[in-house]
């Protein structure tokens, strides 16, 4: 599922022209992927099972917001904790172990499970409803697809450069010239810009 739908792009760039809306929309789910790749997580909403290894206060879950917790698992005893048992940072994705200071039980030896492949995975099973697209997430879908599109199509048919600042309060903004539309490209292949944005968002990492 995209991250953008090709109303909020065309709103995004002030594209009011039918001319480029086909290739817009090739381009949604891969830049898509891109993007979800480059930051190491997924935006959309989803139920995501995982495994994780325990012996800290705090488990990191992947993907976030969190939505709700559907249940955590000891897979070592069996146990399925109750609600007070352990706390959830929505924003942040941050499991902790209640009572306050206590640590999750770390995986012993006896206690590593494997999944196809030979994979270990830890003791603590984790069940949880996350995703949601944040704006900023939005901002680089704009950022790369204009890029993509050949800087997109002005409201007036021609071409404009891709949205490189903007204010709030009677609101502005500043777009490239046209000929540096791919200027400024990260290691990844995403516009420098919208690597950027999705620096903060990389697994592990909050700002």
């Amino acid at each position: 599922m995209g991250l953008a739908t090709l109303s909020d792009i065309k709103a995004g760039l002030g594209i009011t022209s039918i001319d480029n809306d086909a290739q817009i929309v090739a381009l949604i789910n891969p830049v898509s992927a891109l993007i979800e790749r480059e930051a190491g997580r997924k935006f959309d909403c989803g139920t995501f099972t995982e495994r994780h290894w325990g012996g800290e206060p705090t488990i990191s879950l992947r993907e976030y917001p969190v939505l709700s917790i559907t249940s955590v698992t000891d897979k070592a005893t069996g146990e399925a904790l109750v609600a007070t048992d352990y706390a959830v940072e929505k924003p942040t994705g941050l499991l902790r172990r209640l009572a306050l200071g206590s640590r999750w039980a770390a995986s012993h030896s006896v206690d590593v499970f494997y999944v196809s492949k030979n994979t270990p995975v830890g003791r603590w099973e984790i069940i949880y409803e996350a995703g949601t697209v944040p704006e900023d997430i939005k901002l680089a879908m704009l950022y790369t697809i204009s890029s993509l599109v050949g800087s997109g199509a002005s409201s007036a048919g021609g071409m404009a450069g891709p949205l490189v600042s903007e204010s709030d309060g009677d609101y502005s903004y500043t777009r490239a010239a046209p000929s540096s539309a791919s200027a400024g490209v990260s290691f990844s292949g995403l516009p420098a810009n919208a690597s950027a944005i999705l620096a903060s968002y990389k697994a592990g990492v909050f700002i």
